[in-house]
């Protein structure tokens, strides 16, 4: 679940900015410790810390469970993109992927 290219440059620019702005006990760390602080967190923190910058860009991410067939769908709602996954991860991870591809082909 990462984002490479102009997604982590703009994803990098935006979580440093929300954190100096939210945490002034933060203002003590340089920005390349915040990022290792994000980045060693745990899947399912940063999946939320990554849905409010796709928030930010007007992308949607989303992953439901579908009871009928055991799965988890990931959803991203700018190209409606919907794909069964066999966990929850699986599907978070797909849905940054595909955040990623938006993002680095414009």
């Amino acid at each position: 679940m990462k984002l490479t290219g102009q997604a982590k440059a703009l994803f990098e620019k935006w979580y440093l900015l929300l954190i100096r702005k939210e945490r002034k006990d933060y203002d003590r760390f340089s920005d390349e410790q915040i990022l290792r602080k994000f980045y060693r967190l745990l899947p399912s923190q940063r999946w939320g810390v990554l849905q409010d910058f796709a928030d930010s860009l007007e992308v949607e991410l989303k992953v439901f469970v579908d009871h009928r067939h055991g799965t988890y769908i990931a959803v991203v709602k700018h190209q409606n993109v919907e794909v069964d996954h066999p966990t929850r991860q699986e599907a978070r991870t797909a849905a940054i992927e595909k955040l990623n591809q938006i993002i680095n082909e414009k």
